[in-house]
């Protein structure tokens, strides 16, 4: 980059960055076995050999600290008013580089298959799912059909091992070219760059949890994963402004920033530099912002990762009159309830049935709470709560859930 050798060394430590996560990935894939009964086995019989468990930890920690100096890479570019149309092809390939390692992120999170990792991938469907139009293609899209299973595994695995590697060279070409050619410059700063990771993963270990059950293919209890904690916490604040708008801040308002960034080559010349800066880190300080408020506790970066366990119902649950029950399911056919979980709660395509719902609730008036405030509840619930519904609507809510099977009898 002409007179900035300090971003042009930055472009050349996330290249060797990205080189050694392709390295230990492929050392890994040795190993790793893509299937549902299998998967979880062959990572920790990586984690319980000595050199396996460093390999582990450095594709962990390697992957989050690339995320972090992507990011800040993107955000010197801005600084410096590295986008116009002269500079695009620097710009487009940072910011396309950024998207692919979180893509990496994202798409490498399910591949252990333990509870967290599980349950994230359905909340993420989920989440797609309440998007108006498209949401029900995205969510099968995600779960590569409409529950999870191997297909789901399967394909986030293709993705994660050709996919999204073979678009990351193609983006890494390009900013080399477009970046990195022309003057010489020392190349052992970017070499330091490597040392953050080896070092973490001899130090400290990647998170890790309980190898996944079926029950996990149907819950949502697990914390968000810190790496889209901000859309995290934007879906929090939006369910608040009304339960089915979740969908605006986890990704209407992501896809427009995405948009603006990609965009700016060809709108720099219309707005002053200051202006741009204003507006990045405007968007940045907001979701920055929306996330400490809203977003609630992310999911550990070390240590076990296991969402809350599920609790078992006795069974016993009082119950009073079929017509209360009959009141709830026209209540829960009538809220915001029935595009996450289907008419009367059977659910369906990409939609999460609540028939167990009386075994992961002791009583009424654990789901009551529940269905008032998700999160006081379960942390990591992505549910919209619903303050506005009274005690008796909650209780006729519980009560239909409770006795679904019976009223379908």
């Amino acid at each position: 980059m002409k007179d900035l050798p300090a971003l042009r060394i930055s472009a050349a430590a996330l290249l060797l960055q990205v080189g050694l996560q392709f390295g230990v990935g492929l050392l890994l894939s040795r190993w790793y076995a893509p299937t549902l009964l299998e998967a979880h086995a062959s990572v920790q019989a990586l984690r319980d050999d000595a050199a396996g468990r460093v390999l582990v930890n450095l594709h962990y920690w390697g992957s989050a600290l690339l995320i972090v100096h992507a990011f800040v890479h993107v955000s010197g570019m801005i600084l410096h008013g590295l986008y116009a149309r002269e500079h695009r092809w620097q710009w487009l390939s940072a910011v396309a580089a950024l998207l692919c390692i979180l893509g990496f992120q994202i798409s490498g999170n399910l591949l252990p298959m333990d509870r967290h990792d599980v349950q994230t991938a359905v909340i993420e469907a989920g989440v797609a799912s309440s998007v108006p139009g498209v949401g029900s293609s995205v969510s099968e899209a995600i779960l590569a059909g409409p529950e999870f299973g191997q297909s789901t595994l399967d394909a986030w695995s293709i993705v994660h091992r050709w996919l999204l590697p073979g678009l990351l060279l193609v983006v890494c070409a390009v900013l080399w070219a477009s970046t990195l050619r022309g003057p010489r410059f020392r190349l052992s700063p970017a070499l330091l760059f490597l040392l953050p990771p080896i070092i973490l993963a001899v130090a400290l270990d990647a998170p890790a949890g309980s190898p996944a059950t079926e029950a996990d293919f149907t819950s949502y209890d697990a914390r968000v994963g810190w790496y889209v904690w901000p859309m995290h916490g934007a879906l929090n604040a939006f369910q608040r402004l009304g339960p089915g708008l979740g969908w605006i801040g986890a990704a209407l308002i992501p896809g427009l920033f995405v948009g603006f960034l990609f965009a700016l080559p060809w709108m720099a010349h219309r707005f002053a530099r200051p202006l741009v800066t204003w507006i990045y880190l405007s968007f940045v300080a907001a979701f920055g912002f929306l996330a400490l408020v809203f977003g609630g506790l992310p999911a550990p970066i070390t240590g076990n990762q296991d969402p809350p366990a599920q609790a078992v119902g006795s069974g016993n649950v009082p119950l009073s009159d079929a017509g209360t029950a009959q009141h709830g399911r026209e209540l829960f056919n009538s809220l915001p309830c029935s595009g996450c979980h289907g008419d009367d709660a059977r659910g369906g395509a990409v939609k999460l049935n609540l028939a167990q719902v009386r075994q992961r609730h002791r009583s009424f008036e654990s789901l009551m709470k529940f269905i008032q405030d998700p999160r006081s509840v379960r942390p990591g619930s992505t549910m919209p709560a619903f303050p506005q519904l009274g005690e008796e609507e909650r209780r006729a809510l519980a009560e239909f859930l409770f006795r679904q099977g019976e009223l379908e009898r």
